[in-house]
């Protein structure tokens, strides 16, 4: 174990050092202010001369510099922009190749302060590229109050099921990153990450349809990355939000940004705290063995005694201009009661839908989660464009949830009682996740090579106690409990490389190599051959792009890229798991993994209207298929289906009407079709259609205030391998008025307007017809109000992308 990860390691460390450094046409400078102090995220735009058209564009850094590599000889001038002040332009200057510093340019408070000059800077809801869709959370005053999953549900594209798993354009397999870090939960345990965080506390969600070899392989349909807040000043500064949500029951949270800089040290701390009841009712209707039953149930998560804590707190020390050193915590914690009444009634499919008897099932579950990561990371930077980050990261993740599910059996008129069950379980999940990956850039041949490796571990170990109530006596049944241990460790290197080709052609093209070994124990009083399963394999990751810039209007690219989805950990777990009176769960120890090759075609005209066409084939896909055990009983299992085929084609633009307006739309279509033989007559054929459109319109009138509309319309899609579904909308209403020169802010918002949010989906597989329904509260009134104070002339903290993110997405049941 301690020599696998010294030799990668060593490889390697040889490799960087035996790289040569090359040079290439590169412009550079700094933008400061009065006092010397950087200015980061400022807007640095290289100009034309001739006729101040738009050479290149960048951002400065953390140390307020900005670069322009690839540059062509010309004569030039700068414009520099930043929030709260007045553009400024340089003198001009001749560049004939080679390196050339700038200087350093520096805003004055005498001529550019916002006391003398108002500037507004409105960033658009939407941005769009050939690479990724960026939806600015931040600006978007109808997601005001709103939690991260609710948020994610705006995205254009993204379609969250009814057991919360996330699709993109139609397509399964999406990887959720919190700051470019893998969230490594999903289903349930990933919503509930995601509820945790504030909408206050998020700046961005980012869509990426085809990541570079930098990024882990895993995620057939894309990465979505939900990227934090961080405050961009330096001394001390904060913000503070509250907000109070109605649905059917009042619900509120609140969250404390603070950030702490001097010249060497940078202290950033955020907690945001949630709590209420939330709603959910849903409705299943199943046929099996001539049989009917037609369930309804109400679903309440209660947090109002423990509520939803999501912590970050970390450390920067700048050793000097070149070497940085970091600390980071953060969590989250869940302590609530989920509660279901269900009602079911059951009866003969030849007697007219006569109903022989109701079924009256009352569960409750004690559920705690918590989420606790720790990493340490050095970052070296130099004048030369070489960049090394290094990341060392332990997480624990760990759950523990107590069912008592109750089962009465009563005649059609509910009067008597034929029999009752009862029956609980206590589940115990631990979670032990420690990686080291490092990345390492530099400048070569005129392009730009990144190499990086990473290595991780996981371990989880899975408790399931089993209980009967004989004369409602709790009694373990040992037979049907178990414990489940499992260890996985990965280790991953990759090469990227981008390059200009003159003035027209930019290629980027990587390798990632990943190779896994997994063992799975399970432990029970029945052993079988299937409890003990070792796995080891290994796969290349290819990934390209190209883009063709025919003329100032055209823009064309190619994308292809290979990637990888390993099953959740607890879906390996081969126990059969008692879910209710009816149904039953089982993992698939010999679940492989699904491998996608992805494929598109895009194009951008005049920097506004982006067109994409894509088709992608998974192989081996794993979906939820729900089988007969009994004439009544059924179990839920994941198994591969042989291939899935996806054909999509979107257009989005924005709308940029008039000054005080901000629109934007987008549409795609997709196509689906799943095919798969699993012999015994059960085939697997499902073709469906489907569409989504999102549309995003703001005004800003005077006095600071803001109105904004949006809507969504997902239609058609398959969740889980056999589902389709048959369409859901949304529409939301937001108004928000800044005041005490714009340090506060007060967002009021109407959530879906039409109460049309609610999920319908049907299928028809293996002699089981299931159809399913659902509506998650998602109609209600909020109001925000957030205040920022402190020093706002300095930056803030330091983002830091960890590496243990694509593990804790996996833990998720």
């Amino acid at each position: 174990m301690k020599n696998f990860y010294k030799f990668p390691i060593a490889i390697f460390l040889m490799a960087l050092c035996s790289l040569p450094t090359f040079g290439q046409n590169i412009i550079t400078g700094k933008v400061i202010d009065s006092k010397q102090v950087p200015y980061e995220f400022a807007t640095v735009l290289l100009l034309n001369q001739k006729d101040s058209s738009l050479a290149k564009g960048a951002i400065t850094d953390p140390d307020g510099k900005f670069e322009f590599e690839n540059s062509k000889p010309a004569n030039y001038l700068l414009k520099v922009s930043y929030v709260g002040k007045s553009d400024f332009y340089t003198s001009s200057f001749e560049y004939s190749g080679g390196s050339l510093e700038t200087g350093a340019h520096a805003f004055f408070d005498n001529a550019t302060e916002l006391k003398t000059v108002t500037v507004t800077a409105v960033r658009p809801v939407i941005e769009i590229s050939a690479e990724k869709m960026i939806l600015n959370v931040a600006d978007n005053v109808s997601s005001a109050g709103s939690d991260g999953l609710e948020i994610l549900r705006k995205a254009p594209g993204v379609v969250i099921d009814n057991n919360e798993n996330i699709t993109l354009k139609g397509k399964n397999g999406v990887q959720v990153y919190i700051d470019g870090k893998p969230a490594r939960l999903g289903g349930r345990d990933l919503a509930s990450l995601l509820k945790s965080y504030n909408a206050n506390n998020i700046e961005a969600i980012e869509v990426i349809l085809n990541p570079s070899a930098k990024y882990e392989a895993e995620g057939n349909a894309g990465i979505i990355n939900i990227r934090l807040k961080r405050n961009l000043s330096l001394g001390t500064n904060g913000t503070a939000s509250f907000n109070f949500r109605m649905g059917v029951t009042p619900k509120g949270n609140a969250s404390l940004n603070l950030n702490n800089r001097t010249e060497k040290f940078n202290f950033y701390t955020n907690i945001t705290g949630g709590m209420g009841i939330n709603h959910e009712n849903v409705n299943f209707y199943r046929e099996q063995g001539g049989l009917f039953f037609d369930q309804s149930s109400k679903i309440k998560d209660d947090s109002v005694l423990y509520p939803r804590i999501n912590y970050r707190v970390g450390v920067d020390y700048l050793l000097n201009k070149n070497h940085t050193l970091g600390i980071q915590f953060n969590g989250n914690a869940y302590d609530g009661v989920q509660s279901s009444n269900g009602r079911t009634l059951i009866g003969t499919l030849n007697n007219n839908g006569k109903i022989d008897s109701v079924l009256n099932s009352n569960s409750r579950s004690l559920e705690k989660r918590n989420n606790n990561n720790f990493n340490a990371n050095y970052a070296y930077k130099d004048s030369l464009g070489r960049t090394f980050n290094l990341d060392a990261d332990y997480g624990m993740i760990g759950s523990k949830n107590d069912t008592y599910n109750p089962n009465l059996y009563m005649s059609p008129n509910e009067s008597s009682l034929y029999s009752s069950t009862i029956f609980g379980s206590l589940t115990n999940t631990d979670i032990t996740i420690k990686t080291l990956k490092g990345d390492y850039e530099q400048n070569l041949a005129k392009g730009r090579l990144g190499l990086g490796f990473k290595l991780s571990e996981v371990t989880t170990e899975n408790g399931f106690d089993f209980f009967d109530f004989p004369n409602n006596v709790k009694t373990p049944n040992t037979e049907k409990s178990s414990d489940f241990t499992y260890n996985e460790m990965v280790y991953a290197a990759y090469g990227n490389y981008n390059k200009q080709f003159g003035k027209k052609v930019a290629l980027q093209a990587g390798l990632r190599m990943e190779a896994t070994q997994s063992h799975g124990q399970l432990f029970s009083t029945n052993p079988k051959d299937e409890d003990d399963v070792k796995r080891s394999y290994a796969n290349l990751f290819p990934s390209f792009a190209i883009t063709y810039s025919a003329n100032k209007s055209n823009t064309f690219g190619v994308t292809y890229s290979r990637r990888i989805d390993r099953p959740r950990y607890q879906n390996l777990n081969p126990f059969e798991q008692r879910l209710d009176e009816l149904a039953f769960r089982k993992g698939n120890p010999f679940l492989n993994p699904q491998y996608s090759n992805n494929f598109g075609l895009n194009h951008t005209f005049k920097g506004m209207v982006t067109s994409t066409l894509s088709y992608s084939r998974t192989n081996d896909f794993f979906g939820q298929i729900i089988d007969s055990t009994q004439r009544k009983r059924t179990f839920i299992t994941e198994k591969n289906i042989a291939k899935v085929d996806n054909y999509s084609f979107g257009i989005a633009s924005p709308i940029p009407l008039a000054k005080w307006y901000n629109g934007y739309v987008s549409f795609n279509i997709f196509r689906q079709v799943y095919t798969s033989d699993f012999g015994t007559g059960k085939n697997l054929n499902i073709g469906t259609n489907g569409f989504n459109v999102y549309s995003e319109h703001s005004v800003t009138l005077k006095n600071d205030l803001k109105l904004q509309l949006s809507g969504w319309y997902n239609q058609g899609g398959v969740w889980g391998g056999t589902f389709v579904n048959k369409g859901m909308a949304n529409v939301d209403f937001g108004i928000q008025k800044s005041f005490w020169q714009r340090k506060a802010d007060i967002k009021i918002s109407f959530t879906d307007i039409f109460k049309t949010a609610a999920w319908d989906a049907v299928s028809d597989f293996g002699g089981i017809y299931f159809a399913g329904s659902g509506y998650n509260e998602s109609q209600t009134v909020r109001a925000n109000f957030t205040y920022r104070f402190g020093n706002t002339k300095v930056k803030g903290a330091r983002q830091r992308k960890t590496g243990l993110e694509d593990e804790q997405r996996r833990a998720g049941n």
